[in-house]
């Protein structure tokens, strides 16, 4: 028998065709839903003040994107008395505080906009950014924006304020000089150029501290404008007079202040709220498993958390992140090494505790989330692990395991099966298959990505993209294996021709230079476990143990498997030889299929089957090897065209004698079958 794969509508019952139009429905309404949702865009729009979020449609322009961000901002602008004439908007660079191309380019530039251009078509890369409004001063131009050029922010001190204007955005030449620069700032700033004094502050000593642009032939690029800093603080002065400027700064007091949570303050509230001690989760039900349950809870405690009381310590944001933890754990009577530090409940471990507080990113008044439990080092990573027992089959969460990027992948199977083998049935480290792999939305499910090699670390597999929540799938493989960069794997499915069977999806590995031999060893043992139990028709005995030489293989289009008629007719014959190549064969390479058999098995060959196969024989080019580079005389070329002919014209008299063999014994068959 094979498989069903028409069914007539008039079998289907009314209740049924009735569910189905309901379900595509249904389906095709959310779809809809779902299609019209991705066309809303999620932005964030800066004037002074705080940034406001504001939520626009693909099809809509650029200059109603203005209008909708202007009215956002209705209150400030109106006290500022800056009607809508006098903005524009331009994408923005929040983290260097920089003003980048405007949206309404004048039809300029590489990708020529205008205030009717629609949203959509913005670059995509583009509109993952916040924008933010550049005003222009009455009867004044906006910047004339330089493509090419290195976007900066321009804060002009006020001494008698002690305060700083709003940014000016400016675009220079990134190999201009510090004196080009100062001619572009004082005419940006309306300053007198002999009296526009320049100040670059990256922020923090670390960066270089308060650097007074004096030298007017440095260039931008060698005083590191715009890697670490985009802001240039500018001052009216002389240059003989004192600079209120770099007092201003000197001023600035480097402690910050750092809030923290209780962690403890969370386990009692986890204890209220479940009825336990300790914050102890009671017992998982036996169906709820164990990775799921600390996930859980895990997921409790840092909700909790968030509600607990809250502390703060200052600290000088230029020492190690060390300090800050030790003055943490003195408040919380704790050791150090009881408990770790995050940016937030869901965020990332801060591990470098010899790195200074400002470069974590920690500013005035953040907030850092304490966690109890043991504090990961530099160079450790939480990982997120997952079982698959079955090839495309449903996964079992193992949860967070904690593994260090400098271990061999050999030295992780061996830590993952201490940890899981026995809760969880993960197989030994010479039976296990590691994978990189995503989440698909569906807890049981996740998608598998490449082979973690047993010659490579963990950091070698990840790469610069390592971090917290990464995810490991783990797999069974059917022997032992040792899987290296030199290995390739391949989809393979085994075909038994007596029972018309074709199994699920399987995995091999072979090596990328192996050989067609090396293939059939590797698919060896699964052909012998899928052996026929059975004699075959004739024979008093089961088959024996099949040899090296019995596995067949082929590699076929993938939609001739849906329909198992085809199988036999697949070409089967001729094998390549064993020596043959991996990579000249089919040109292997990861993810290909190929299907198998143990050609001890006959091929049920129909009639129609042995026409179409004959057909597909007459058709084939028979290509001749020639020993190696040649001229011949006009009467060699004569001689070997005349000996090709009647080489040729044997060859297709025998291909013809054997098609009628094959059909006769085909046609023999069928009257056989036809009698019984």
């Amino acid at each position: 028998g094979g498989n069903l794969h028409d069914v007539d509508e008039n079998l289907v019952p009314a209740s049924v065709r009735a569910d189905i139009e309901k379900e595509n429905e249904q389906f095709d309404k959310l779809k809809a839903e779902w299609e019209e949702e991705r066309k809303w865009l999620n932005m964030t729009v800066y004037h002074n003040g705080p940034a406001k979020p504001l939520k626009v449609h693909e099809d809509r322009t650029v200059g109603e994107l203005t209008q909708m961000a202007y009215d956002v901002f209705s209150e400030p602008m109106g006290a500022e008395g800056v009607p809508i004439e006098r903005v524009r908007l331009r994408w923005f660079d929040a983290l260097k505080n920089a003003c980048l191309a405007p949206l309404d380019n004048g039809s300029s530039g590489s990708n020529p906009t205008t205030m009717d251009t629609q949203l959509k078509n913005l670059p995509e890369e583009m509109l993952r950014r916040p924008v933010k409004f550049e005003v222009k001063e009455e009867g004044g131009e906006f910047e004339d924006y330089l493509a090419n050029g290195l976007p900066l922010s321009v804060m002009v001190y006020d001494a008698n304020k002690q305060a700083f204007g709003d940014p000016l955005p400016l675009s220079v030449n990134p190999d201009a000089t510090v004196g080009q620069l100062r001619e572009a700032v004082a005419m940006r700033a309306k300053l007198e150029l002999e009296r526009t004094s320049i100040v670059f502050y990256p922020g923090s000593e670390a960066f270089g501290g308060v650097v007074p642009l004096e030298d007017l032939t440095a260039t931008l690029k060698s005083l590191k404008i715009g890697d670490v800093s985009s802001t240039l603080h500018v001052e009216d002065k002389l240059a003989s007079e004192p600079s209120k400027l770099s007092e201003y700064f000197e001023g600035l007091s480097n402690m910050i202040t750092i809030n923290f949570n209780d962690p403890r303050t969370a386990a009692d509230a986890l204890a209220s709220a479940t009825g336990c001690t300790g914050g102890a989760l009671p017992p998982a039900p036996p169906s709820v498993d164990a990775g799921v349950a600390a996930m859980v809870k895990g997921m409790q405690e840092d909700e909790l958390a968030l509600n607990g009381r809250k502390s703060e310590v200052q600290v000088d944001q230029r020492k190690p992140l060390g300090e800050l933890k030790d003055l943490i754990a003195a408040q919380l009577e704790m050791a150090p090494s009881e408990f770790k530090l995050r940016r937030g409940a869901g965020g990332q471990e801060y591990k470098d505790l010899d790195m200074a507080v400002m470069l974590h990113g920690l500013e005035e008044g953040h907030t850092i989330h304490i966690k109890l439990g043991k504090p990961m080092e530099v160079g450790e990573w939480q990982f997120n692990c997952k079982f698959c027992p079955e090839l495309d089959g449903e996964v079992v969460p193992l949860g967070p395991f904690v593994l260090n990027e400098a271990m061999s992948i050999p030295d992780v199977k061996a830590a993952l099966h201490a940890q899981f083998g026995e809760s969880h049935g993960v197989p030994p480290p010479e039976r296990m298959r590691l994978r990189t792999a995503q989440t698909t939305g569906v807890m049981t499910k996740v998608k598998l990505g490449a082979v973690m090699t047993d010659d490579s670390i963990l950091a070698e597999v990840f790469g610069t993209k390592i971090a917290d929540g990464k995810m490991i799938a783990i797999q069974i493989t059917s022997g032992p294996e040792v899987f290296t960069s030199e290995h390739m794997l391949l989809r393979a499915r085994h075909w038994s021709p007596v029972s018309k069977v074709l199994s699920e999806v399987e995995e091999v590995g072979v090596l990328r230079t192996g050989a067609i031999a090396d293939l059939r060893a590797a698919l060896l043992a699964s052909v012998n476990d899928k052996k026929l139990a059975s004699p075959l028709e004739g024979a008093e005995e089961p088959l024996s143990a099949a040899e090296p030489e019995d596995v067949y293989v082929v590699k076929p289009f993938a939609y001739l498997l849906k329909d198992l008629t085809n199988l036999p007719t697949l070409k089967w014959d001729p094998q390549p030889k064993g020596e043959a190549k991996l990579a000249n064969w089919g040109r292997l390479k990861d993810g290909d299929l190929i299907v198998y058999k143990d050609n001890r098995e006959p091929e049920d060959i129909t009639p129609e089957m042995a026409d179409r196969m004959a057909a597909e024989k007459l058709q084939t080019t028979i290509v001749h090897e020639e020993a190696g580079f040649q001229i011949f005389s006009p009467q060699q070329q004569k001689e070997r065209e005349e000996a090709r002919k009647a080489e040729d014209e044997a060859l297709r008299k025998e291909q013809e004698e054997k098609v009628k063999l094959l059909h006769a014994a085909a046609m023999e068959r069928a009257k056989e079958d036809a009698a019984s």
